[in-house]
């Protein structure tokens, strides 16, 4: 499983709202980049490509490393060498494009296709059809893609100490299925929405929980000597703005133990109701 499969599932969601505390849910914000495009699943995986090396390339975070779409290539090629081979080159190509990406404001439309390229292999890494790797070229997606990266406030997201792309929980990770957040800044982890409500959703405060107890266990990879995580927040793209929570106020920290050992074995498949029994 993994914890999107752990927050997704009634026995994952039942367990973790026990120990969320209450707490008020803000306001949507206005819509600064209203959707058009008819796959929101596709649109966010571009988004994320998109923020992660317009971030590296303003010196904020290292270059991204490993991209989900390369497993693409491998997955395809294993029955078909000559496609995997074709899709290799193909994501090469996009990733050289998005290397040189600078601090302009305006992402360009090659450069905004390459990233709707990665996210539509990214789909087939994560199940979609093999058909759904070469769509047909679409104007407003790729118009929608370069108005969420113009609103992007690059300032807020600039480190006073650290930010990772990606951070991961060591063996915390290792046992929910690869668990990888999204970004981490200064002792805060965030997680990115590119949806079409503004607001906060209970199903992202519970990710964001997960993750959060997840590094306050195990630490976060890549962040030694780093204090330990005591904010969640989410950057919400059609909003070109953040939200942001103290933990405490989300969840009991004397419960960081059962919430950890209760995340893993509703992972596992097991109800920890009948833990212990």
């Amino acid at each position: 499983m993994s914890v999107t499969s752990v927050i997704q599932s009634p026995m994952g969601r039942e367990f973790l709202d026990r120990y969320i505390l209450p707490f008020e849910r803000p306001a949507e914000l206005p819509v600064l980049v209203p959707p058009t495009t008819t796959n929101p699943g596709r649109m966010d995986a571009a988004f994320d490509y998109a923020l992660r090396f317009g971030l590296a390339a303003r010196k904020l975070c290292a270059p991204p490393g490993q991209l989900t779409a390369e497993s693409a290539a491998f997955l395809v090629g294993r029955t078909d060498p000559i496609l995997g081979r074709d899709l290799a080159r193909r994501i090469q190509h996009a990733r050289s494009l998005l290397d040189l990406l600078d601090d302009d404001l305006v992402l360009s439309e090659q450069a905004a296709e390459a990233c709707l390229s990665l996210a539509c292999l990214d789909g087939v890494v994560r199940g979609s059809s093999i058909h759904e790797i070469d769509p047909p070229r679409d104007q407003m997606e790729i118009d929608e893609l370069r108005r969420l990266y113009q609103v992007i406030p690059w300032e807020s997201f600039e480190p006073t100490d650290l930010l990772l792309l990606g951070p991961t929980f060591g063996l915390g990770s290792e046992m929910i299925g690869g668990a990888e957040a999204d970004l981490y800044l200064d002792g805060t982890i965030l997680a990115v929405k590119v949806g079409r409500k503004t607001g906060v959703t209970r199903d992202t405060m519970r990710q964001l929980i997960c993750y959060a107890v997840l590094s306050r266990r195990y630490g976060v990879d890549r962040a030694a000597g780093m204090p330990p995580v005591e904010y969640v927040g989410v950057y919400i793209a059609r909003a070109g703005a953040f939200r942001y929570f103290e933990l405490d106020s989300l969840i009991d920290m004397a419960n960081l133990k059962v919430i950890e050992r209760g995340i893993r074995l509703v992972n596992d498949g097991v109800d920890p109701a009948t833990w212990g029994s």
